[in-house]
Order: C-alpha cells, then structure tokens, then sequence
C-alpha cells in the first residue's frame, strides 16, 4: 500500500514556497549533508549485509568452520563483512568515501555496545524498548544470559563496558590490517593465513596433538583463554585435514565478494 502522507507533509508539499523553505531549513540544519546521508544510508547497508550473517549462516560458520555459538564470533564475523562492505566503500570518490567508511564503523561499534549490554542485562523481567525487542529476536548465534526468577541483577560498570569495547577497537583493527595486507598484496596465502589467525583461532599453532605427541603432552598445561576456540583432539584430527578446504573456502568467498561489489556503480 502506498504510503499516507501526514497533515505536515501535505501542507509542504501542496506549496511550492513552503517545500522551498522547508529545503532551506534542513539544509541548514545538516539533514541532507554529505555525512548525514552516508549516515541514513550505512545505517540501511550495515543491519542488512553485515549484522545478520552469523545467524543467517550459522550452519556454516558453526559446522563447517568449528566456531563456537558466542559473542566473541558473531564479533568477528560481523567484523569480516564490515571489512569486505569497506573495500568497495573506500573507493569511492573523495567527499564521499571517507563520510560512508566511517558511518558504517560507527553503526558497527554502536550495535556492538548495544549487544554488550542487552547481553550483560538479558533478564525478561526487564522491560525492553521495541529496538531491543527485534535484536534479542534476530541475535540466535550466541545465548542471552538468564537471571534465576526473582533474582535482581545490577547493570554492567561502566568501566567493564569500555574495556570490552577498547578490546573490540583493537580485534578491528588487527583484524582489518591483516586482511588489507593480503588484499594488497594479492597473495591467497597471506589471506588465508590472515583468516587462520583471526577468524579460525590459530588452531593447531602449537603442532597437532594426537594421543602420545609432544603437542598433546604439552596441551596437558594448556589453560583455557575463555575465547571459546580450541584445538582439535584424538577423535576428531580428520577436522585437520579438512582445515585448508575451509580457509580456502573462506578466501574465495572474500574473493568473490570483493569482485561482485567492484562492479557496483558508485551510485
């Protein structure tokens, strides 16, 4: 159904005057700038295309890619198509690129807050705002935390919140500098190596550990980094052999994208 104008909107635009001035006021006051509709625009662009694909994929990056249903991946995947949605947005020409480049990462870190906090303050007792609401719906990739009934819970410090946060800025960037390094360089190994690193957590850095090797007498100390990314153990090093068919599947999906939205006019 076509959209119903509001009593505002229809004394606007019955009056080409008014739609002048009305032009006139909101340039003034920015809202159609450069910078507020990349805003508008990578707002669209960021839910759509990146936000989702931990959930919408989730067999793949589970099954296949042996990453563990928790915050810190859907962060890290999220992180790869805001990377990939970026190589084509920083060729865009000057005055423009620069604008779109950094609406998109501040969508990116602003979601990201956001699931920090809803996740820290997940009790269903807590009356949530209709944009809470549609998030806890849509963020099926990691589990909320649950409060026992009747149980209050204090909201997160503050200083825990920008710590997490710092350490998010910082994954970003390692993780943006190693996939450009391997773009550039146009080496499918360094972006494999990129993607081992800091998407499929390194396993295997420290040698495989089948039962009786150095590696497995040495995993016998190994503490846990809470990353929720281990090594494969005795049973299951077939998943070893298939590792490089996953980084190779993962560096031609950035590949393909990369190429697809290359052609994408910058209109």
């Amino acid at each position: 159904p076509a959209h119903k104008q509001s009593v505002l909107a229809r004394w606007i635009g019955n009056s080409p005057a008014r739609q002048r001035a009305f032009r006139t006021i909101t340039a003034l006051l920015g809202a159609n700038t450069r910078r507020q509709l990349a805003v508008r625009r990578e707002y669209f662009l960021y839910y759509k295309l990146c936000s989702q694909r931990a959930e919408e994929e989730y067999d793949f990056w589970k099954e296949e890619c042996h990453l563990p249903p928790t915050f810190q991946s859907w962060f890290t995947i999220t992180n790869l198509h805001v990377w990939l949605l970026m190589t084509r947005l920083r060729a865009l020409p000057a005055g423009f690129g620069e604008h779109h480049v950094q609406a998109l990462l501040n969508h990116f870190f602003a979601d990201v807050e956001a699931r920090i906090r809803d996740f820290l303050d997940a009790d269903e007792a807590i009356p949530l705002s209709p944009v809470l609401t549609a998030r806890r719906q849509t963020a099926t990739f990691y589990p909320l935390r649950r409060t026992a009934p009747g149980a209050k819970r204090k909201p997160a410090p503050e200083i825990f919140i920008s710590r997490q946060m710092k350490i998010f800025r910082e994954q970003y960037n390692g993780l943006t500098l190693a996939l450009d390094l391997g773009l550039a360089h146009g080496s499918d190994a360094e972006l494999a190596a990129a993607v081992w690193r800091n998407l499929l957590g390194a396993r295997g850095r420290d040698g495989i550990a089948y039962s009786g090797s150095p590696a497995e007498m040495a995993a016998r100390d190994y503490r846990d980094d809470g990353s929720g990314v281990r090594d494969f153990v005795d049973g299951e090093l077939a998943a070893y052999v298939r590792y490089p068919g996953t980084m190779l599947a993962l560096v031609g999906y950035m590949r393909q994208e990369i190429a697809r939205l290359a052609v994408v006019p910058d209109k």
